[in-house]
């Protein structure tokens, strides 16, 4: 019995201990070890020792609580993989005060999204006259989302077949008048628009007025500064001044070209209709300039060579 005791591994486990592996290694069980909470107490034992235990028992009671919060603080101090980022919604102003940064921000953002977003198509106009009006809601888009049309295989396709797919494989949505009226409108706006060199030429014209102005007032006030003239002298000088950078600039007339067909045919006077310079054109007139452009031509080849 007491080699049983001794020996308490059995066959297997001791030919799988026996490898050299495990050499110098103690494979006796250690035995329980005995405190003096363990301990049975009899009932002689005296208060004093059971208050020594109780006192004890709240000793390591509390360590294991310090224990505890300082490996909860010391896991909130090192989270690996996450970073401590500033909230932006609320912000603190320089002056110590919170900035309601929240509704800022969205209203900001807003503004920037609706300049990205441009209604070209009655489509769209449609979709926005409805959610504007209340008749679709977010719930409604989300459902006409899926259709037979989303989700289509496209890897390895030609781009021309992906051409031909994206302009006639797809959803016939349905229109109403007004939209149609509203992009018909948009597109007349746009339309009117001047083109950007007639824009430019505007823009040049504004600038040389306000040049104009700018020396008509620094030669105003050199004539007003002058103490040697009178006040009628200065006032006749500034309105004279006035009428030379007012004074619109002479234009050439432009010669109307009279064909001389028809009736205006062998006409010896003005014809009828017409006012201002004319000039009388015909088909001989036509055929003369040729040849003269024709000679000043050779006579210019003549002039190289020599």
């Amino acid at each position: 019995m007491e080699k049983k005791k001794q020996d308490s591994l059995t066959k297997k486990a001791k030919s799988f201990f026996a490898d050299s592996i495990f050499e110098g290694v103690d494979l006796s069980t250690p035995k329980p070890q005995t405190t003096a909470a363990s301990i049975p107490t009899n009932g002689k034992a005296s208060k004093d020792q059971r208050q020594k235990q109780m006192e004890a028992k709240e000793e390591q009671e509390e360590e294991q609580d310090d224990d505890d919060e300082d490996d909860e603080d010391n896991e909130s101090d090192s989270d690996d993989g996450f970073e401590v980022v500033p909230n932006a919604y609320n912000q603190v102003s320089d002056d110590g005060y919170e900035t309601d940064s929240d509704d800022e921000e969205l209203s900001k953002a807003r503004e920037t999204h609706k300049k990205d977003i441009d209604i070209a198509t009655v489509e769209a106009m449609t979709l926005a006259h409805q959610l504007a009006l209340g008749h679709k809601g977010k719930h409604d888009l989300i459902e006409e989302g899926f259709n037979k049309y989303s989700f289509r295989d496209r890897e390895g396709l030609p781009e021309w077949f992906l051409d031909d797919e994206n302009k006639h494989s797809k959803i016939n949505r349905p229109i109403t008048k007004e939209a149609a009226t509203a992009i018909k409108e948009k597109m007349k706006q746009l339309n009117a628009r001047p083109i950007k060199k007639v824009l430019e030429a505007q823009g040049r014209k504004k600038m040389r007025a306000i040049r104009r102005l700018e020396k008509l007032k620094k030669k105003s006030d050199l004539i007003n500064d002058d103490g040697g003239k009178s006040e009628a002298d200065k006032a006749s000088e500034i309105s004279s001044l006035v009428k030379k950078m007012t004074k619109k600039q002479k234009t050439k007339p432009k010669v109307t070209l009279v064909v001389a067909t028809g009736t205006n045919k062998g006409l010896s006077g003005r014809p009828k209709g017409i006012k201002g310079k004319y000039k009388m054109v015909d088909g001989t007139l036509k055929n003369e300039m040729r040849a003269l452009r024709r000679i000043e031509k050779k006579n210019k080849k003549k002039k190289k060579r020599n």
